[in-house]
């Protein structure tokens, strides 16, 4: 699910309650700490707080992109990857080589020793 985030055309941040309802995040907007929850009518709804009742409706989910599209579309685009120790194993040469990212043309930063 993709939802908005404008409220009475105010562009609004929301945070995790740490609560789950049937298998849903329930969230909060951190101007006045309502808490919302998807409600089964299209919309996402504040169940409680200053703003109950008002509704968000949801948005059309974006497509799914290939990443080698997302990468010819953004070269800069860098990947993070923790201990690979385990990817070394499960994966042929060519997709481990495919998972290192490597791009020539790319700029590198490394940290640690040397």
């Amino acid at each position: 699910m993709v939802y908005g985030r404008e409220i009475d055309g105010t562009k609004t941040s929301f945070g995790t309650t740490g609560y789950t309802y049937k298998s849903t995040f329930v969230l909060y907007d951190r101007p006045t700490e309502s808490v919302w929850y998807p409600v089964g009518d299209g919309t996402f709804t504040a169940i409680s707080g200053k703003l109950m009742g008002k509704k968000i409706p949801y948005m059309e989910e974006p497509p799914v992109v290939l990443f080698s599209e997302w990468l010819a579309k953004h070269p800069e685009t860098m990947v993070l990857i923790g201990d690979r120790s385990d990817l070394d194993e499960t994966l042929s040469d060519d997709t481990a080589d495919d998972v290192e990212g490597e791009n020539p043309d790319a700029e590198s930063t490394t940290t640690g020793d040397t």
